[in-house]
């Protein structure tokens, strides 16, 4: 096992957590800035009720994928690897969504609502609304988490946190701007805000891409030297590109087997 690049001192320990710890810090914010928001509309006492219910089943639906970032963490080590998980993760993003699509099918969600949960009428009907609104939840996690824990394995947590901070301010701008609309339940101002607030999916993917190709391009520049383990192009790999001579063909090579993935 090749030892580190940077030798693990607490300055750089510091460095990499600091942003992980503002990630969870910021996400923590969520959930009391939207429960303020559904107190001050009307029947605040049924819509807080189902938004909870319709979170604490949404948190089901998106275990099987929220330790993605872990996996992808540990496991993308090259082109070969970080392809092979984002296809697992593309199966596991469908599978979610297809029992969440079940879920809210209405025969379902009366059993489970009605006679398993025992919720009151309105409850259950402010419930289900809430999650068909959050039918996308588990797929857009499921890549995101995926991407973050990409960024992560190369040292680029600074990312992660730059896209909570969008995540942020698009759940805040769709949550106030339902709010001050008042045109539709409480519940909904939650689950809006929260399916918005995916946004953050987008620059992350884009974020995981530019780390890659960054990674790709200095290991291109500098072959021997020892670089974070998804910069490095397997044995497969790395015979591919340096079958071309010369800095620029080597580099445009490793571009597309690694960072082009």
């Amino acid at each position: 096992m090749n030892a580190p690049t940077v030798p693990l001192s607490s300055r750089r320990i510091a460095a990499l957590w600091l942003p992980m710890m503002a990630t969870w810090l910021m996400m923590s914010l969520e959930g009391p800035v939207l429960s303020a928001l559904i107190a001050r509309m009307s029947e605040p006492a049924f819509n807080l009720a189902a938004y909870g219910v319709a979170f604490a089943l949404a948190l089901v639906m998106e275990a099987p994928v929220i330790m993605l970032l872990s996996a992808a963490t540990k496991l993308v080590e090259d082109a070969y690897s970080y392809r092979q998980l984002r296809n697992y993760t593309t199966l596991l993003n469908l599978f979610c969504t297809g029992v969440m699509l079940v879920l809210v099918a209405p025969p379902v969600f009366d059993w489970l609502a009605r006679d398993l949960i025992q919720l009151p009428d309105p409850v259950a009907k402010l419930t289900h609304i809430a999650c068909v609104a959050l039918l996308p939840w588990p797929g857009a996690i499921g890549y995101r988490r995926f991407y973050q824990g990409v960024m992560i394995r190369q040292g680029q947590t600074r990312r992660v946190a730059y896209g909570t901070v969008l995540r942020l301010t698009a759940m805040l701008a769709t949550g106030a701007s339902l709010f001050l609309w008042g045109q539709v339940e409480g519940v909904l101002v939650g689950a809006g805000a929260l399916f918005h607030k995916h946004v953050e999916t987008l620059p992350t993917g884009r974020f995981s891409r530019q780390a890659r190709n960054k990674n790709a391009k200095a290991c291109a520049a500098a072959p021997g030297a020892l670089r974070s383990p998804v910069s490095k192009p397997r044995v497969r790999d790395r015979a591919l590109w340096t079958e071309k001579a010369g800095g620029r063909g080597e580099a445009a090579k490793i571009d597309v087997e690694v960072g082009g993935a």
